[in-house]
């Protein structure tokens, strides 16, 4: 981590902090910025839609911001990695943060169909769109061993309190839109890496 730290603080970033007015809420996020790039340090390895997920929203926040640069993210590696990430356009960015916030509040009212691993893979899946959902009911319900493995994202307790009376997957439709209007922009960014 100390090394992550070090290349960050070589770029020289500013703080600063970024607001935006989305669907009548204010969302607002700390960012460092060398120029008009954001800077971003991560202990993971970048492999999987987890990785990425707080970076891209904070890119959508800042093309929303009408921040024109792109993204550049120092992560765990030997020596440490770097990954340059281009801007996402306004438009973009402020029709996938709402998507988003729609998402969120949603949520605090019912379950949502959505889960960032099980529903990444829906996009993995060449025939996903005739409806196979086995990989992701898979990854749902994947069973961990020891500390290394990870529980599948539907045994953590707060997944198994919220559908312990309704299948989550009883509504295929609306794991797919939800797949494709979250886990598809972020898949499309994450895609859009320079190397």
């Amino acid at each position: 981590m100390q090394a992550i730290a070090g290349e960050v603080k070589k770029a020289s970033p500013k703080d600063q902090m970024l607001r935006v007015e989305i669907s009548g809420c204010l969302i607002s996020c700390p960012v460092q910025l060398t120029g008009d790039t954001l800077l971003a340090g991560d202990c993971g390895k970048m492999e999987k839609p987890k990785h990425y997920l707080s970076h891209w929203l904070t890119a959508l926040v800042a093309a929303a911001s009408n921040l024109a640069g792109g993204m550049r993210i120092f992560y765990e590696g030997d020596p440490v990695g770097e990954l340059v990430l281009p801007a996402i356009t306004p438009s973009n960015a402020k029709t996938t943060l709402v998507t988003v916030l729609d998402g969120y509040l949603q949520g605090q009212h019912r379950p949502l169909r959505f889960a960032l691993q099980a529903s990444h893979s829906l996009l993995a899946t060449k025939s996903a769109s005739a409806g196979d959902f086995t990989k992701a009911k898979a990854l749902w319900s994947k069973s961990g061993y020891g500390d290394s493995q990870p529980l599948g994202e539907g045994l953590s307790p707060a997944a198994l309190l919220a559908w312990r009376d309704v299948d989550p997957f009883a509504d295929e439709k609306e794991w797919m839109q939800w797949a494709q209007a979250i886990s598809q922009p972020l898949e499309t960014w994450k895609a859009s890496k320079k190397k």
